[in-house]
């Protein structure tokens, strides 16, 4: 019974709370579950090409960043890989079959952050919009 809370909790949208190690170790389990990769966000190589094709707000809402693009499939880190929404939606913008890998939410946003470039931070660009 408390793998499935733990499992509800890791899928239903709201970031994890913890430390990085305990947030590192859910997103393992998760993708395990899902029988997907795991992947950390910290040493990937991101293409700004592909990363400009995704307006800020969709990346944010659905905790997804896109990793790479080979021929007509999109490798995309999603913190909630049973998101079909946000799949569907992925495939709307890119046209591309979607490959799905686990990242940790805060490695997603901070992914995020660094896309908004060093002197825009996350925060101002929402207060911004309010």
């Amino acid at each position: 019974m408390e793998e499935h809370q733990n499992s509800s909790i890791l899928t239903s949208g709201v970031p994890l709370v913890g430390t990085p190690e305990e947030e590192w170790l859910a997103s393992q389990q998760l993708a395990k579950t899902c029988g997907i990769p795991c992947v950390s966000l910290r040493h990937e190589h991101f293409e700004p090409a592909l990363i400009q094709k995704f307006p800020t707000e969709i990346l944010l809402t659905y905790k997804m960043f896109p990793l790479a693009q080979h021929e007509d499939v999109l490798t995309l880190a999603m913190a909630d890989p049973l998101d079909v929404v946000a799949e569907d939606l992925v495939r709307l913008i890119t046209g591309c079959k979607v490959q799905r890998v686990v990242s940790p939410v805060s490695e997603i946003i901070e992914a995020i952050e660094c896309r908004l470039g060093e002197t825009e931070s996350l925060l101002g660009s929402i207060l911004r919009r309010i």
